[in-house]
């Protein structure tokens, strides 16, 4: 193989390597239905610890429903982390439900990959039911006053500029 036709495998290979990187997020981002029932947040994480509507005063949330088995899934969640940890703010939190999985799957993969942000089983799907999602992953961000301001489905780069503009959304 002469050396044009090897550069131009060469750059056709970088070519694809950098569309692929830019492709990351894929995502809708849409408000919040008026008139849908918003519910009640009152869960028990695998860690133990119940969440309540009365800790979530005065704090955004993210709900974030994921699966083991969802690749969109994986690929989001270390940007998830990665938000998390950086955020230095008190006024954020983080609340992920895993869909239809075991505990212990969901405790061994979230142990494995070095996850520290709350998960909720949702063994029967009846929490994401009631939050009306429909694909994974989707993201429910919730303002400080308690009501649900954007539905987002699909993988977010939660490291990204626009992210901060959702969150300040109050």
């Amino acid at each position: 193989m002469g050396f044009r036709a090897s550069f131009f495998i060469w750059a056709l290979g970088l070519a694809l390597v950098l569309c692929t990187t830019h492709a990351h997020a894929q995502f809708d981002k849409k408000r919040w239905p008026k008139g849908m029932v918003v519910p009640s947040i009152e869960y028990t994480d695998l860690s133990g610890k119940a969440w309540e509507p009365h800790q979530l005063k005065g704090k955004v949330v993210i709900l974030n429903f994921w699966a083991t088995w969802c690749a969109p899934c994986l690929e989001e969640l270390p940007s998830l982390q990665t938000f998390q940890d950086f955020s230095n703010s008190n006024d954020l939190l983080i609340l992920t439900i895993n869909v239809k999985e075991t505990p212990s799957k969901i405790q061994q993969f979230v142990s494995r990959n070095g996850y520290t942000f709350p998960v909720i089983a949702d063994r029967q799907g009846d929490i994401s039911k009631k939050w009306g999602v429909k694909l994974f992953p989707t993201s429910v961000v919730i303002s400080a006053q308690g009501k649900p301001t954007w539905i987002v489905e699909g993988p977010v780069d939660w490291t990204g500029k626009e992210i901060q503009e959702w969150i300040k959304t109050r």
